[in-house]
């Protein structure tokens, strides 16, 4: 299972927490109303705490995705980059260094080397996700100066305005005036002090590897070939994910993991090497049992989804003319 789709899981079932837990707040709260004495107390104090449990969850959730966004604005956690990353943090920013980790970039990106292995497999996923890292990377240096600057020209302005106001005095006002200038000026001279982004051209390297990426990224492009026939069925795939997905949104416990289960193989199935000619024609399927790894391309793929559409009583879906 895909990160993101993990990462929906885990808000889904925040959400059910949540909603829970204020069921039973707001339960105990009417029960403190038909009830007496400690018993009365007891009801309400449970429903306070439970109540108060709410924005503790939802701040060690804010928590949780502040840590995972710092720690993916800093490390890119993709394999192979992972261990590219890891032989090239180590050095000073220098000439000699330079040359050293370009040769690591250029290593990791030759031809058959590892990141040809993503290619090979169309493994865009982690190919996006090493172009976001890097575009973020770019970014990440801009990004934390600027939100720094701000806060600080905001408070400097508020505490210079504060006092400009308030003194009588000309020649004050004049040096409150001559100390905003200079610190703006400052603000905006800081970044060039320093060569390279914070005294360090790796984002140059960056720029480099990027190009590197985005060739690689342009041959999954140009690697990726489609039938018209193949277009119906995607397009039938598609469909199929939304109905199993209505009938998962009112399910339940056991039933509904079964459902999500079923919604990953049908995302899995792919149509490669299928025989449209057959199933244009021939609509009877061999019933397949199971949707192994092995099953989930070509002909057998095919005949997977059809097995899921008699599951979900939805196989009209296909009683078309097969155009798209």
């Amino acid at each position: 299972m895909s990160q993101k789709k993990k990462e929906i899981i885990t808000i889904e079932k925040v959400q059910y927490v949540i909603i829970f837990i204020f069921v039973l707040a707001f339960s105990a709260i009417i029960s403190s109303k038909l009830t007496d004495g400690l018993l009365s107390s007891i009801c309400i104090w449970v429903g306070l705490v439970l109540i108060l449990l709410i924005p503790v969850i939802l701040l060690l959730l804010f928590l949780k995705y502040v840590l995972i966004g710092f720690r993916r604005a800093n490390r890119c956690d993709i394999e192979p980059f992972r261990t590219m990353d890891s032989y090239m943090f180590e050095y000073s920013m220098n000439s000699a260094n330079y040359i050293r980790i370009i040769k690591i970039v250029k290593y990791f990106y030759r031809d058959g080397g590892e990141v040809d292995k993503l290619v090979s497999n169309m493994r865009l996923e982690e190919l996006y996700g090493r172009l976001e890292y890097l575009n973020g990377q770019d970014d990440y240096f801009r990004n934390v100066y600027g939100y720094t600057s701000s806060i600080i020209t905001s408070l400097i302005a508020s505490f210079l305005m504060l006092y400009f106001f308030e003194e009588e005095n000309n020649i004050v006002k004049l040096i409150l005036i001559i100390i905003a200038v200079l610190a703006f000026i400052g603000l905006f001279a800081i970044p060039y002090a320093f060569r390279g982004r914070g005294g360090s051209y790796r984002y140059l390297i960056d720029n480099f590897e990027r190009e590197l990426l985005e060739s690689k990224i342009e041959k999954v492009y140009d690697s990726i070939n489609y039938e018209k026939n193949e277009i119906y069925y995607i397009i039938k795939q598609n469909e199929m994910l939304k109905q199993i997905n209505n009938v998962k949104a009112k399910k339940r416990g056991e039933r509904k993991k079964e459902i999500e289960k079923d919604l990953i193989d049908l995302e899995r199935i792919n149509f490669t090497g299928m025989d449209f000619e057959k199933y244009s024609t021939d609509k009877t399927f061999e019933i397949v049992k199971e949707c192994d790894d092995k099953k989930l391309s070509g002909n057998l793929g095919f005949e997977c989804m059809c097995e899921l559409a008699r599951k979900y009583g939805i196989e009209s879906i296909f009683d078309d003319d097969h155009k798209v």
